[in-house]
């Protein structure tokens, strides 16, 4: 009979006598758990790492573009435009993780990325099949951005509520572990197949294999998810809602809390500039501008991954003890001050130069990716939780995701990429503005997250 969570993790629904009871059954429940969460977030990371890594084979296969910079823009185009359809992921998996349960939103979050990934695999060349390429590819990026989006909103829940109170932030940052590890698996895949490869071979049929690998870990992940059951703050949310018969209305739940979804919104703007201009669009850059050798890139990019991951759980565990509010006020300071010098550092023609200062981008970003999932989910009470996320979460993806890649390649082309390290910038301090005017949430009870529109926002 597969753990529940409630056995899994000594939360509060625990009582002591069944937290005492079968510590090998509950460890290999925790892992369990973890391993089917964490590795929805690995595929998310792993299909994002890919992309850009491989972006400048599968470029000029995909389209008809001549110029090498001019095709790996376009592919950042088809990037950012898988965005678009973000909104709708954070919706219907939303309301899907709220109403059916959040395990039923995470098996089809990641059935739909898997497929996506497979197309991805096997989209034809231009040269073949003309415009239904780009358009084949559009459509796998379409499906993987909404899957990702309610893979995002439905396991920062899932994990959150799971978790121990006095624990949230070191648990919730074991998923971005994961995804971090995705990166890093995609670097050293890069490193490897690049090295063992011809560019031309590479460029024929080599970019396919990584693609393959990410729908069969998607194939895992499902097989795995199937064991999980519900956390114990959406069973009792759930029997609440029936003895009142009747739920209420996911859009004026949304509402009455729309200080704390505009917070969710900001708040993941705050880090995701500073990210995907870090480890989505400057790999591809240092390659195809640089012209740094792709081998070494990947493994100075890998190298950077493993630093962070490393990293992520320090973050996690500071935060379970001081508090969220300063990871974002650490997190905006070192993003103020250090964007320039990481800025200059990365342009100094070396690969070392360049993976160094990635590593210290990605070391000042875990003060905020690690506690990020927590910090949403204690801002949301827990009957609108999951779209409570989701939604916004979507369109900060649009906003302050997608768009990075291509906005900070165009400006960087053009001689500005000093507004876009202001923008980011901007952006970090925005968050710990948005911290500072909101209530501390270490260690809350998730299920005392006041369901109605007396919020305790707003006060330091």
């Amino acid at each position: 009979m597969p753990t529940t969570p409630a056995e899994s993790f000594p939360t509060h629904v625990e009582s002591a006598e069944t937290s005492g009871d079968r510590p090998a059954g509950r460890q290999a429940g925790r892992l369990r758990t973890l391993l089917g969460i964490g590795l929805g977030t690995f595929i998310e990371w792993f299909e994002f790492g890919l992309y850009s890594i491989f972006a400048p084979f599968f470029a000029r296969q995909v389209f008809s573009a001549v110029d090498p910079a001019a095709a790996l823009l376009a592919a950042f185009v088809v990037f950012g435009a898988g965005f678009a359809i973000r909104p709708f992921g954070g919706w219907f998996f939303g309301w899907l993780a709220d109403r059916k349960g959040r395990r039923v939103s995470l098996l089809w979050s990641v059935g739909c990325a898997s497929f996506g990934t497979l197309l991805i695999a096997v989209v034809p060349a231009y040269s073949t099949v003309g415009i239904l390429a780009p358009v084949i590819l559009l459509l796998a990026r379409t499906l993987q951005s909404v899957a990702h989006t309610g893979e995002a909103g439905a396991a920062y829940t899932y994990i959150s509520e799971a978790a121990p109170d006095n624990r949230r932030a070191l648990w919730a940052s074991s998923i971005l572990c994961f995804g971090v590890g995705a990166s890093l698996v995609a670097s050293l895949i890069g490193a490897g197949l690049t090295s063992l490869l011809s560019n031309a071979q590479m460029a024929a049929w080599g970019w396919r294999l990584p693609f393959v690998l990410g729908s069969l870990i998607g194939l895992l992940t499902l097989i795995l998810r199937r064991g999980l059951e519900e956390t114990a703050a959406f069973t009792q949310q759930t029997r609440a809602t029936a003895a009142r018969n009747g739920r209420p209305s996911l859009f004026r739940g949304l509402w009455q809390h729309r200080v704390a979804v505009g917070k969710v919104f900001l708040l993941m703007g705050a880090g995701t500039v500073f990210f995907y201009s870090w480890s989505v669009a400057r790999p591809a850059w240092a390659i195809s501008v640089l012209h740094l050798d792709p081998s070494a890139t990947y493994l100075g990019s890998a190298l950077s991954d493993l630093a962070f991951v490393l990293f992520l759980p320090v973050c996690g565990a500071l935060s379970d003890r001081i508090g969220r509010k300063p990871n974002f006020y650490l997190f905006a300071i070192g993003v103020a001050a250090l964007s320039f010098p990481l800025e200059a550092l990365s342009r100094g023609g070396s690969v070392w130069q360049f993976a160094l200062a990635k590593a210290i981008a990605l070391l000042v970003f875990a003060l905020v990716a690690s506690v990020t999932p927590a910090v949403l989910a204690e801002l949301l009470p827990t009957g609108i939780r999951g779209i409570g996320i989701g939604i916004p979460y979507a369109f900060a993806a649009i906003v302050f995701g997608g768009l990075t890649p291509y906005l900070w390649t165009s400006l960087d082309r053009a001689g500005n990429s000093s507004l876009f390290l202001i923008y980011a910038s901007v952006m970090a301090v925005l968050g710990a503005i948005v911290m500072y005017f909101s209530r501390e949430t270490r260690g809350i009870d998730l299920s005392d997250v006041p369901a109605r529109g007396a919020q305790k926002d707003g006060t330091p």
